[in-house]
């Protein structure tokens, strides 16, 4: 429930952070103005339709049941699926984290799975070096293609409807065509500077999102490798991230220090972020005795 100050304190737009003593999640002024709590996200955007909109973390669960090691994740249309490294394997979970009896093994052709994503059809798996192909049932269809020629440190992969994406932690893009053929296109992410290693990468729409592993984020490019200055921060949410998926509407983030999936959303609010280590570097407010609020009506 909402608290009431009973003052005024001038004026302000909506969308301004200011320091309330307070502890509500909702602060409500005398005159009408409300404010949310940092940490406090409303995922109906609708109940105030005026204040800016972001992608928030809005929930997550556990993997530690199944997965050892998340190293990345991929949606089928209706389901998630979990490429775990420790133990080589891909394990099905709904959207509210509920395992679904159902896994296969890529341990018969990789020891270091690192990438997967489903193009419709089948699942494709890659290692440092490979790609593998699996059909819906997971099981390995003699198909695979090389990535040695362009790198042995392939870290992520998507599917455009058409080509592979392959990224690698020497943070390059790499271009193949659906028979595993590279198109000799390459391009480099390492100008945005935030990226110390691409851990993986997802299409979306008409773009490429790829995840950066020490500072916690999603970055969006073109595919001439242009950054489109829009990025969605992780930090305070995850430690390391490993891998990317998109639903159609959210984002599925695969974390592997802690063997989790987070679901970042469109929301109203904004983090609470940890005052120490190089994973509070962010453009979000930094607290210091009372809390931070942000107006959104």
């Amino acid at each position: 429930m909402a608290t009431s100050l009973g003052v005024k304190t001038g004026a302000s737009q909506i969308g301004e952070v200011i320091l309330l003593n307070q502890q509500a999640p909702v602060v409500t002024l005398a005159d009408g103005r409300v404010y949310l709590k940092a940490g406090s996200i409303e995922t109906t955007p609708a109940t105030y339709p005026n204040a800016p909109i972001n992608f928030l973390k809005t929930s997550s669960f556990s993997l530690t049941s199944q997965e050892g090691t998340a190293t990345d994740v991929t949606w089928d249309g209706s389901y998630l699926w979990v490429l775990g490294q420790d133990g080589d394997d891909v394990t099905k979970w709904n959207t509210s984290g509920t395992y679904q009896n159902v896994s296969f093994s890529v341990a018969s052709q990789t020891t270091n799975a690192h990438g997967i994503v489903w193009d419709g059809s089948n699942f494709w798996v890659c290692d440092t070096g490979y790609v593998y192909k699996y059909n819906s049932s997971g099981t390995y269809q003699n198909v695979s293609f090389s990535l040695a020629s362009q790198t042995s440190a392939a870290s992520g992969i998507a599917w455009d409807g058409s080509n592979f994406w392959v990224v690698a932690n020497n943070n390059n893009v790499y271009k193949y065509n659906s028979s595993g053929v590279y198109q000799n296109v390459t391009f480099s992410i390492s100008g945005v500077t935030t990226i110390m290693y691409a851990q993986g990468l997802v299409w979306v729409g008409s773009h490429l999102w790829i995840a950066g592993y020490d500072l916690s984020g999603l970055y969006k490019f073109s595919t001439a490798g242009v950054y489109q200055n829009e990025f969605i921060s992780a930090v305070g949410d995850t430690a390391y991230l490993s891998g990317v998926a998109w639903d159609g509407t959210n984002f599925w983030i695969s974390e592997f220090t802690y063997d989790s999936l987070l679901k970042f959303s469109n929301a109203v609010g904004f983090k609470k972020i940890p005052t120490a280590g190089s994973h509070a570097m962010t453009s979000d407010m930094v607290y210091l005795g009372a809390e931070a609020y942000m107006r959104v009506k």
